[in-house]
């Protein structure tokens, strides 16, 4: 039957401590897997998940953003185009500007 995990100081000795994880400078050793160390090793993996979830989610989030800021710029773009196009086609339409000045610009 094997016993609690030991804790022991880090040292240069680390090819004796080949099964262990570090931990803020000392190394838990597995001397057996039942002592809690998989609960550990399982909320470790789900918090990993959940991180990478959530990055993912945020990586989402800002492509929606960019994809929104720039279909307003475009449409911000064809507006302002539309208005210059029928302020001088209003002028045309005033005699203000000769069409054949419109012809040349085109």
């Amino acid at each position: 039957m094997r016993g609690p995990p030991i804790w022991t100081k880090t040292l240069d000795i680390q090819s004796q401590f080949a099964n262990c994880r570090g931990n803020l400078g000392y190394r838990i050793c597995d001397r057996s897997e039942p002592w809690g160390v998989p609960k550990l090793d399982q909320r470790i993996v789900a918090l990993e998940e959940r991180l990478q979830r959530l990055k993912q989610r945020h990586r989402r989030s800002k492509a929606r953003r960019r994809t929104r800021g720039s279909r307003r710029s475009r449409q911000d773009e064809a507006r302002k185009r539309d208005l210059v196009g029928a302020v001088i086609l209003a002028t045309v339409a005033q005699g203000k500007l000769e069409e054949l000045v419109l012809r040349g610009w085109l």
